[in-house]
């Protein structure tokens, strides 16, 4: 039996598997596949005349306008089973619609299990083979998991049971978010790695899958339910932060991803839990090789960025890549020093709410163009008043008891700003004129500042700054804030009090995105 399949790459593997493993033939073209690789429509189309079988599992992506005119020939002489979350999608489908509907709940439901006997499923129903075949398995829909635990937990109690004999003594807990799909289909590569990391820090962890939307006709809660299930107790957080790898809203809920204010609920939640949640990314678009070799995230940044930022989650550092690129599939994969990354981030967030209040240090980093008028750019920022902004949350941060004595508006701290030098603005003012004013929060030496390029990537680390020394300096050109006395790297700023600060971008973060602050 031959397949021709287009699928979610969540799918792919145990479909894949299922079906060499029963002796077919399935040839995947995962949805991204054919979105950033127009050209394989033809190779997918000659694929479905070969084909048995064609599986499709509709989605939004505009290359179907392309796809549906060309299934609806083939469909008069190949059976079509086509399905997607939205049943409407459903008409292109040319068998029994119990056979979709069935085809469905496997595929939904997931797991090993599931995917074996679909394909026994359609072998008998499409076919005609004779042969047994068990109905979908109901696997649930959220969980508790951990890679080294024998089974998934269905209740905190029990996952907490078993996880007593291993328990770091007197370690926080970290709870983790994770996809269903993920878990079901055994592709929790990255979820192991965190995890790993994690504990190696010291961190307890509670690990959760999640289908991620609330959908009554499944059964499936939104994030926001499963934290309250398994992360609270009593009312209060059992954890003192949660990694968050799902880029859902945390109130998710199916056929209402984006009505009337719907990052509402995960503000809720978060003002009631009161705890920092990060969002790491894992990119469905870049793989691992492409982000290497990019300068930033680009189509991530809506859906993996600045969607789950309206929550107010936090820390959106690449974590690993779930995109097949141009391959029929491709496992879920870590970067492994960004596991360690953030696993000391997150640790370093725990230390953090341990500390007292009046002891903590705070740094807000302020743009500035010295390419324009450097006395207007300070804080610039489109349609908001970052100045402002900064006065009136240092007034708030006096309030809870943090060492600060805050200005009384951001007119006066611009004003200090400027009168201080405290800019990273080379052209007319002199590195000397800056410590003279005041504006100099710190002089490193080169020999200080390289170790704090240790953790990046061999293309960041380039731009160390004894390398940057090495080379001549014209009048005037635009450089890192280098001191002209004896090659130090000057942080310019203002101090408030006990080291709070408010900092200046260096001129060379606009025109090299590698180049680290350093702050």
């Amino acid at each position: 039996m031959k397949i021709a399949c287009v699928m979610w790459n969540s799918y792919a593997r145990l479909l894949k598997k299922a079906a060499a493993d029963a002796g077919h033939e399935l040839r995947m073209y995962p949805n991204t596949l054919l979105e950033q690789h127009p050209e394989r429509i033809e190779e997918f189309f000659a694929a479905c005349r070969d084909a048995d079988i064609i599986l499709l599992h509709r989605t939004l992506h505009a290359f179907w306008d392309e796809l549906e005119p060309e299934i609806k020939k083939l469909r008069e002489t190949k059976p079509v089973i086509c399905i997607g979350r939205d049943t409407t999608l459903w008409s292109l489908s040319n068998v029994p619609a119990k056979v979709v509907a069935t085809t469905y709940t496997y595929l939904t439901n997931n797991g090993e299990a599931n995917m074996q006997n679909l394909i026994r499923f359609m072998e008998r129903e499409i076919i005609g083979h004779d042969i047994s075949v068990n109905p979908p398995v109901d696997m649930p829909w959220q969980g508790l998991w951990h890679p080294d635990a024998p089974h998934h937990f269905p209740t905190i109690s029990e996952y907490l049971d078993w996880h007593a004999g291993r328990s770091i003594p007197d370690a926080p807990f970290v709870g983790i978010l994770f996809p269903r799909t993920a878990w079901a289909s055994g592709a929790v590569a990255i979820e192991t790695a965190l995890i790993r990391e994690l504990e190696s820090e010291g961190v307890n962890v509670i690990p959760v899958f999640t289908y991620s939307v609330h959908d009554d006709t499944l059964g499936a809660h939104c994030m926001a339910d499963v934290v309250g299930e398994y992360l609270v107790d009593s009312g209060k957080p059992r954890v003192g932060a949660i990694i968050k790898l799902s880029p859902f809203l945390l109130g998710s809920a199916r056929g209402d991803f984006y009505g009337h204010n719907p990052a509402q609920a995960g503000i809720d939640l978060l003002t009631q839990l009161n705890i920092p949640v990060f969002q790491p990314i894992v990119s469905h678009r870049t793989t691992i090789e492409q982000w290497r070799e990019s300068i930033g995230l680009g189509s991530d940044i809506g859906w993996a960025v600045a969607l789950p930022e309206f929550e107010g989650v936090i820390e959106p550092i690449f974590l690993g890549s779930s995109a097949v690129g141009d391959k029929e599939e491709r496992e879920r994969e870590p970067v492994p020093d960004r596991c360690q990354k953030i696993a000391r981030r997150v640790k370093g967030w725990l230390s953090l709410a341990a500390k007292p209040v009046s002891e903590r240090k705070i740094a807000f980093i302020l743009n500035n163009n010295p390419c324009a008028n450097a006395d207007a750019s300070v804080g610039g920022a489109s349609q908001l008043d970052t100045l402002e902004s900064v006065a009136r949350i240092l007034q708030r941060m006096q309030q809870a008891g943090y060492s600060v004595i805050p200005p009384k508006d951001g007119k006066e701290l611009i004003t200090t700003i400027l009168e201080r030098k405290a800019m990273s603005e080379f052209r007319w003012t002199t590195v000397p004129d800056i410590i003279a004013k005041g504006g100099a929060l710190a002089l490193l030496s080169a020999e200080e500042y390289e170790p704090l390029l240790a953790d990046l990537t061999p293309k960041a680390r380039a731009w160390s700054m004894r390398e940057r020394l090495s080379l001549p300096v014209s009048p005037g050109a635009m450089r890192w804030s280098v001191s002209s006395q004896n090659g130090d790297v000057m942080v310019p700023g203002v101090m408030v009090k006990s080291a709070r600060s408010f900092t200046t971008r260096s001129a060379h973060l606009r025109t090299s995105i590698s180049l680290p602050t350093g702050t």
